[in-house]
């Protein structure tokens, strides 16, 4: 299902994403985690201006255009990134509601390419490949990546697969591969972690009595069709 409004103003729209299971997780448990806001202003420049170049965009100071460029450069003559850059849907929004717990959610992602291989870009400091596969396990991008699959499969009749490319932001600018389903475990640890918040959210008075993301404008639920 997408709309108008749902489109845009995805941050805003009172569903829940994978970015607000992180904010209740941290409500839980009353963590004030440290938020790298440099580092995130750099990867929404660089996904803005891979995915959506069109669009207009407002550069922060601080933020490397000269490397974000270089960057875009090396994804387009990966082998595999060129592939699914030729024929992707890019930034697709998608809302849903959850198959247990029926709470409405939300996902945008990245790229579709050939309605069933999803590719989410991250940029990274880590060294190598194995590294940066342990770094998708530290920053539980397990729950990402089963949270995207289930959104997109509840749109689809075929099933999906997923892939992480991660785009180093210092010399030499490799870029990895990573399959998530060739990982024993990494797809369903994953939706355990997002099926056990999304339990606990229904617990404490589900949507909108419950929590309430920082990001959301309820009254958004006015404007929908």
């Amino acid at each position: 299902m997408q709309n108008n409004v749902f489109i845009n103003n995805y941050r805003a729209y009172p569903s829940i994403s994978n970015s607000d299971l992180t904010e209740f997780k941290n409500y839980l448990f009353g963590l004030n985690p440290f938020k790298p806001y440099k580092a995130f202003a750099f990867g929404s420049v660089l996904h803005s201006k891979l995915l959506e170049p069109h669009s207009p965009i407002i550069i922060p100071q601080d933020v490397d255009i000269d490397l974000i460029e270089n960057l875009i450069s090396r994804i387009k003559q990966n082998r595999f990134c060129s592939w699914v850059l030729n024929g992707s849907h890019n930034e697709m929004g998608i809302l849903f509601n959850d198959k247990h717990t029926k709470l409405p959610c939300k996902a945008k992602l990245d790229l579709v390419c050939r309605k069933n291989i999803i590719v989410d870009i991250k940029t990274t400091s880590q060294r190598s490949y194995n590294a940066f596969v342990k770094s998708c396990y530290q920053y539980e991008y397990d729950r990402q990546a089963a949270f995207y699959l289930d959104a997109h499969n509840r749109q689809t009749p075929s099933k999906s697969c997923f892939f992480f490319v991660g785009v180093q932001k210092k010399e030499p600018y490799d870029i990895f591969v990573f399959d998530a389903l060739a990982h024993p475990n990494f797809i369903k640890d994953g939706r355990n972690k997002y099926q056990m918040l999304l339990q606990k959210w229904q617990e404490v008075g589900g949507i909108p009595n419950g929590f309430i993301a920082p990001s959301w404008n309820m009254n958004l639920l006015k404007n929908v069709a």
